[in-house]
């Protein structure tokens, strides 16, 4: 081979072996963050990766169980109350589900059947006190979690003021935003964490059972 014939030899090596480097950096990167997650109804969530962690871009809209059971929607807020796993639509309207997402009482977050597509789960709240750390802690967190507000949303998390439900009552939709997390301490309620616009806080509270929140899911 000539020297004309080996420098050629050369760079077309050169070039493969960048392409097969780039394409497995590539498909590694994918595989590390799945893009979309569709869960047992079809819907489909894009996805954001926050420092260690993958978390749905969008509130939960699902309205059965992993195993396909459907998830009672309840509209009445008395049959709200009983009912042991429920949900429910803002203001009992089908068009804020597309927007915000489902509203779910505690039933539904703790059943057995799972509400989280396989693969993903309800956060703890350790999780959301971390994606708390990683976006610069309770003084700084907030605004940067949405865009309603002064917020700017550099974390992709794209926080939405779905409002929640407190027994019958639909309440801040616009100006908060409620989700559940799996915490819940032996002989005492269950665990959420809240976004209000006005005050720019981020932080934990201990919710009743009964009340409706959003969920949003993290990878496993």
């Amino acid at each position: 081979m000539g020297m004309k014939g080996f420098s050629f030899f050369l760079k077309t090596l050169f070039v493969f072996t960048v392409f097969v480097f780039a394409g497995c950096a590539k498909d590694e990167k994918q595989n590390d963050h799945p893009q979309l997650v569709t869960d047992v109804d079809g819907n489909t969530y894009e996805t954001v990766k926050i420092g260690n962690q993958i978390w749905m871009a969008k509130n939960l809209a699902v309205t059965k169980f992993r195993n396909g059971d459907e998830i009672p929607n309840r509209e009445i807020g008395t049959e709200w109350v009983s009912t042991t796993s429920a949900l429910c639509f803002y203001d009992n309207k089908i068009s804020n589900k597309d927007t915000y997402g489902c509203l779910y009482n505690w039933g539904a977050v703790d059943d057995l059947r799972g509400l989280a597509p396989e693969g993903w789960h309800i956060p703890s709240v350790h999780e959301f006190n971390e994606l708390e750390n990683t976006l610069g802690g309770d003084a700084v967190a907030a605004s940067k979690l949405g865009t309603w507000g002064s917020g700017t949303n550099e974390s992709g998390f794209s926080a939405l003021p779905a409002g929640y439900r407190q027994f019958g009552a639909f309440i801040r939709l616009g100006d908060e935003a409620w989700w559940w997390t799996s915490s819940q301490n032996i002989g005492e309620d269950p665990a959420g964490y809240f976004l209000i616009n006005s005050s720019s806080r981020f932080d934990v509270f201990n919710a009743s059972q009964s009340f409706g929140l959003s969920v949003r899911c993290i990878k496993d």
